[in-house]
């Protein structure tokens, strides 16, 4: 399976889009890009406090996306919760942050 195609199996956002479904949740999939591709393999040791914060934001998933101000929210409570980000980590959440926002 390619970085393509890992990064497109996320869940789009909508009326259908579910967090913690074992088989196609967001939780799952973001799992996967991060352990097998190698472009998303620095954010092993941040993905839970990725994960917590894009939890509290599941109704704005599902409710069809994020909106610029909430995904620059979001970016800001990572980078508040693990300092250990890097430049290049937070290149990868935007990528992340962006597919998970409106079209």
């Amino acid at each position: 399976m390619t970085i393509f195609d890992l990064f497109s199996r996320i869940p789009k956002p909508g009326a259908g889009f579910n967090f913690s479904d074992p088989d196609d949740g967001l939780e799952v999939r973001l799992k996967a890009l991060v352990l097998r591709s190698p472009n998303f393999q620095n954010l092993q040791n941040n993905i839970k406090v990725i994960l917590d914060v894009l939890r509290e934001y599941g109704h704005y998933l599902r409710s069809g996306g994020l909106s610029f101000w909430q995904k620059r929210t979001i970016l800001e409570k990572i980078k508040k919760t693990d300092h250990t980000l890097t430049e290049e980590d937070i290149k990868d959440v935007k990528k992340i942050l962006n597919k998970l926002g409106r079209e």
